[in-house]
Order: structure tokens, then sequence, then C-alpha cells
């Protein structure tokens, strides 16, 4: 039977975070990432661009062995690659969101448009306007992924929001369009529409739309 080589990122320290009234503390960080790192897994995932304490906790990490582990998760900004590149990291997650509807709501050009302020993606957007932002969009990712790699010298992971609600032949432009740039792009069922049997058609379809792209999937 063949079998196929997984890579696990974990993310607790950055997702686990993100529950109401849910906070680890300064030290309680440090002692998981090391607990979490003899696990085993690929990948630990943290967000140093969040707050100094969090720039401080992975610099420490790396100081204390963890730098091939330790991936930054990093909006698409170039203030924050820096920040990720500055704590002498080696790899980083970017991630945005590219289904339509968090697109349109996203989209600067588009937010300053009278017409469009205060509608949403079910307000019968005209389909040359949803070919704009999704132009925008891959034009964004892709000066933020040649800034990162031929820049700043980063290995980069691309992480897709809302991936399971994105148009799917866009996703498919974008996966490869970004291939050159990127190891892996991870996927994301951000609002939770996909069951078992729909995520092992969308991304079987997405392997055989595909080539050269290594795919991962989110899980929260």
């Amino acid at each position: 039977m063949q079998t196929l080589p997984i890579k696990i990122s974990d993310t607790t320290l950055r997702d686990g975070e993100q529950q109401a009234g849910l906070f680890f503390p300064y030290e309680m960080k440090q002692e998981f990432a090391h607990l979490i790192a003899q696990t085993g897994v690929s990948e630990i995932e943290i967000m140093p661009c969040v707050c100094d304490d969090e720039t401080k906790l992975v610099k420490t990490l790396v100081a204390q062995g963890l730098k091939h582990q330790i991936v930054a998760a990093t909006p698409i900004k170039k203030d924050f690659i820096d920040i990720a590149k500055d704590c002498d990291l080696s790899q980083i997650v970017l991630f945005k969101g590219l289904s339509d509807r968090l697109l349109f709501l996203r989209d600067r050009e588009i937010s300053q448009m009278k017409e469009f302020q205060g509608k949403t993606i079910d307000d019968h957007i005209p389909d040359h306007i949803i070919n704009r932002i999704r132009q925008n969009a891959i034009d964004e990712i892709v000066n933020h992924l040649r800034y990162a790699t031929q820049g700043a010298g980063l290995r980069v992971k691309f992480a897709i929001e809302d991936a399971s609600r994105a148009d799917f032949d866009f996703l498919v432009e974008c996966l490869r369009t970004f291939s050159p740039y990127v190891e892996d792009c991870y996927l994301s069922d951000t609002v939770g529409v996909l069951s078992p049997e729909k995520s092992y058609i969308w991304v079987n379809d997405l392997l055989q739309s595909t080539t050269g792209v290594n795919l991962g999937v989110h899980y929260i």
C-alpha cells in the first residue's frame, strides 16, 4: 500500500490562545514550546509580530535551539516579514483569506468606492469587480512572496484562510501562481463547511488540477 509522508505543524501557541478568556503566561509558553518540540512535530507556529512579548519569546526559543522548528505566522505586510527575519528565523507562514466574501470585505480599493460601502458579496456584485479583487489579491500576495523569499531570504509557506469557500478555479490559479515561491500551501476550512467526504473530494480535485504544489490542511 502506498504511503505518503506527513508533516505536522502545531499551532497551539497561536490558535490555541485565540479562544476567549484563554491566555498562556510567558514562562508557560516557553515550557509548552519545548514540550511540543519533544513530540517530534515538524513545525511550531508562533506569531512574533503580534506584540513585543511574542517577539521576545521567539528570540528566546531560537537561542534555546528551536530555530529550525519555529515558524512565524505572518500577515501580508512587509514590516511583519522583517520582524520574523529579525528574530533570526528561517521560515514563515504568510496567510490571507481568498474566498470572494473575505476578499470583497478586505479589499482596500473597493472599500473606498462609495457604491460598495456597507455591501457584502451577497449584494449582486458585478463580475468585473469580483475579478478585480481577485487580481488585487494575487498581485499583493506575489509581491510579498517575492519580498520574503528574494529580499529577506526566508523559506515560505502560504496559508489560505477560508479556502473551502473560495472559488475553485480561482483557488487553482492561486496555487499555480504561488508555487514557485512557497514550499507548502495550507488549506483552511475556516468556518467549517466541509464534511470528511467533501474534504476528500475537494483536496483530490485540487491535487488533480495542480502540479508541484505541496498541500496541507489546517484543522482548528
